[in-house]
């Protein structure tokens, strides 16, 4: 019951924005969207007046995102959304930190999830989107990610971000989200299908609980405390008939 109220009021605040946006003749834009608020966002788009909506979370590959509404065309750079550099002062003694560190250094600060996109890592350096109004705040307060004293920046320029990929083949009997998943985190099927049940598995931002779901090429998959990998391609059959698969695990 708690769920569903808590999903009932995010279904109101959403299509308030976006009733904003119709009736007083002005761009809005939410916060940042976990997965799960975008599969709740896509279940009323029906419900949307004749705005419209754009979703966009600082890049291609973005897992949380926020929407904008607006009368008008949207580009990207309407967006509100800004980003962090943070990287060690003193790299000789920094620790190696990983991105539940600075997320949770970030959140110490007393800010609300909503307000932190996806982080992103090149080496050393962590790059952060933000809410575009929350950039100086965190320039200003943030000194350490663990025992490590940082410098933290805002950047106003496009970062070329080149995902990396640990490349992952494997031969199924079908190209089920199940048997696709076990292979994707090398773990059993049946722990996959708990996953699944427990509404911890995304395809393309969209939730999906059949564990029967069919794949297609090209499609992110992201599983809740394992990570997201993009199904790359079928590569043939083996002589005994099982497809042969190629997968693309972010890393």
């Amino acid at each position: 019951m708690e769920k569903e109220k808590e999903e009932n009021i995010f279904k109101k605040r959403i299509l308030e924005l976006a009733n904003t946006a119709c009736y007083k003749d002005y761009p809005v834009c939410s916060d940042f969207l976990s997965l799960g608020e975008q599969t709740l966002l896509f279940d009323i788009q029906k419900q949307f007046p004749p705005v419209n909506y754009l979703v966009w979370g600082g890049n291609d590959v973005a897992e949380r995102k926020m929407i904008c509404f607006s009368n008008a065309s949207i580009e990207r750079e309407q967006f509100p959304i800004g980003m962090l550099k943070i990287c060690p002062t003193n790299l000789k003694f920094a620790e190696k930190l990983s991105h539940r560190d600075y997320l949770g250094a970030l959140l110490n600060l007393g800010v609300d999830r909503s307000k932190v996109g996806d982080i992103m890592f090149d080496e050393d350096i962590a790059y952060v989107y933000v809410e575009q109004s929350m950039t100086d705040f965190f320039c200003t307060n943030l000194e350490k990610v663990k025992h490590t004293k940082i410098k933290c920046e805002p950047v106003f320029h496009d970062v070329p971000f080149e995902q990396k990929y640990k490349e992952i083949t494997g031969t199924v009997s079908s190209v089920r989200l199940d048997t696709i998943i076990s292979i994707a985190f090398q773990s059993s099927r049946s722990k996959m299908l708990s996953l699944i049940s427990g509404e911890k598995v995304y395809v393309n931002g969209i939730l999906v609980n059949s564990n029967s779901y069919r794949l297609k090429e090209g499609d992110i998959v992201s599983v809740r405390g394992n990570g997201k990998f993009l199904y790359e391609r079928e590569q043939g059959e083996t002589k005994k008939g099982k497809i042969k698969v190629l997968l693309r695990k972010y890393i």
